[in-house]
């Protein structure tokens, strides 16, 4: 491996572990030549890139995790209520003032 990666659209030396924190984790770079050199990829290909980087870090979808079940906290499942009820008097209040 080189010392230092070259960059070749914009001339710019990294290092190693820069340049494949580049490549890897920030979706900005893709391997010219491994260890030697990279390039800036496009804005459809860091779209693409990080897509495909997601999509092979999600956990396994719920179905698949044996025995695992969700359970909201009791303080949890009551806030989610009173937000509700404000949510819903907040309609209310609003469609009285149309009227």
């Amino acid at each position: 491996m080189a010392s230092r990666i070259v960059n070749l659209t914009n001339g710019h030396r990294y290092k190693f572990n820069q340049a494949k924190r580049l490549v890897e984790d920030q979706c900005a770079c893709a391997w010219v030549q491994y260890g030697v050199s990279v390039r800036e990829l496009t804005v459809d290909e860091m779209v693409k890139a990080r897509s495909d980087q997601i999509r092979l870090r999600e956990p396994l979808p719920y179905k698949e995790i044996h025995g695992l079940r969700y359970e909201p906290s009791a303080r949890g499942v009551e806030a989610s209520r009173r937000e509700g009820l404000l949510v819903f008097q907040a309609h209310q209040f609003v469609a009285e003032q149309a009227a």
